[in-house]
């Protein structure tokens, strides 16, 4: 490759291993779940603080608890908010407290384990006038689709990615993708986290999926790492924010570039996006609490061998990067359940729960792998 954006993201390199990790199934639960429940609507997952139920959201305003111990489902709860475009599970303040986020208007609220509103955030007006410009306010709303666009609050702070319509800008070397916003005193802090050069290459489009970055905290550190990128920036938390302290680079070994930068024209957008669907990234970014280490989930590259048919995404094999607390690199795992979504897991203290999709598939319920980390 020959632009200056791949040579920058090609001088990274297959860092050393410094150790043995593993990544083990432990268990698998199968859930029975009535297709009328949400029929036709899209499904996130949180787990709680203690990591015993697993709370259910939709595309409309309702909400559900299984109960990870036998499988059983709670009562379902309504928001009461159904004119309200796109809801997605932010993060539990506690055992009881949930954050609720809005697609548009941008708006987060605070709900206990009864469906019961309590507080309300309108996060409409953050601070991106020096990347907007005369732009509309109206060119960034709150992701709720994506796994990406799961915020986390952390001392009274909100952390959540702002999803952009970033190849509208002109300056898109000004973008920023996540804001901060303060619970508290109800205000925005700071908006932080450019892209990487990959993005920068003229008369380029990506799939949202592609360009919007992961994130995760642990600690007073708040880590991104973008699908297109081998780099993860680290950022320190402060009170007004964050600050940027460093990247480091973390290659894959089982792929040596990204592929070619690709455009994606109305009269073959679904050529481009099964392009981007078929080529290797970087996915899931998450901290483990209980085994100490960071874990980067790595799509590798799919072989599209008739054009004329979508890829099929269960063939699709997967790795995952392990890092320990100081961000030195311990091993990447070849994951062999490939047929799991391993796209989006479920991370857990110790591990990971993982949705089996493209293997025993059934639209009356649904089943997950359970997973523990291990370290000799």
């Amino acid at each position: 490759m020959s632009c200056q954006a791949d040579l920058i993201e090609n001088d990274c390199i297959n860092p050393i291993v410094q150790g043995d990790i593993s990544v083990r199934l432990i268990h698998n639960l199968k859930i029975d779940m009535p297709v009328d429940h949400f029929p036709g609507a899209k499904v996130t997952y949180q787990i709680n603080r203690s990591n015993k139920s697993l709370l259910v959201s939709t595309s409309t305003d309702k909400f559900y608890t299984i109960d990870l111990t036998n499988g059983s489902l709670g009562p379902i709860s309504t928001l009461g908010l159904s004119k309200i475009k796109g809801f997605g599970i932010a993060d539990y303040v506690n055992n009881d407290t949930i954050v609720i986020t809005t697609e548009y208007p941008p708006a987060a609220f605070l709900m206990n384990s009864n469906g019961e509103v309590y507080q309300h955030y309108d996060l409409k007006n953050a601070p991106t006038s020096d990347w907007m410009g005369s732009y509309s306010k109206g060119l960034y709303n709150l992701e709720t689709y994506y796994e990406q666009g799961r915020p986390t609050l952390k001392n009274n702070k909100l952390y959540i990615l702002l999803a952009s319509e970033f190849y509208y800008y002109k300056e898109k070397n000004m973008v920023e993708f996540f804001g901060v916003f303060d619970i508290v005193n109800k205000k925005w802090l700071q908006v932080f986290s450019n892209v990487p050069d990959y993005y920068l290459q003229k008369k380029i489009e990506t799939p949202d999926t592609h360009l919007y970055p992961y994130m995760t905290i642990n600690g007073n550190k708040l880590l991104v790492s973008y699908p297109l990128s081998h780099r993860i920036q680290i950022f320190k938390l402060t009170d007004n924010g964050t600050e940027l302290e460093l990247e480091v680079c973390a290659k894959s070994k089982f792929f040596n570039e990204f592929p070619q930068a690709y455009r994606l024209h109305s009269e073959d957008s679904q050529k481009g996006i099964d392009f981007y669907i078929s080529s290797p990234s970087y996915a899931a970014f998450n901290y483990h609490s209980d085994a100490q280490v960071y874990s980067r989930v790595v799509r590798h590259g799919l072989a599209i061998n008739d054009p004329t048919q979508q890829p099929d995404l269960c063939k699709t094999n997967y790795s995952i990067q392990f890092f320990n607390q100081e961000m030195e690199f311990i091993n990447e795992v070849f994951l062999e359940q490939p047929k799991n979504l391993w796209i989006y897991p479920i991370p857990t203290k110790s591990g990971f729960i993982v949705r089996k999709r493209c293997s025993d598939y059934s639209d009356d319920s649904i089943e997950f792998d359970f997973f523990n980390i291990e370290k000799p």
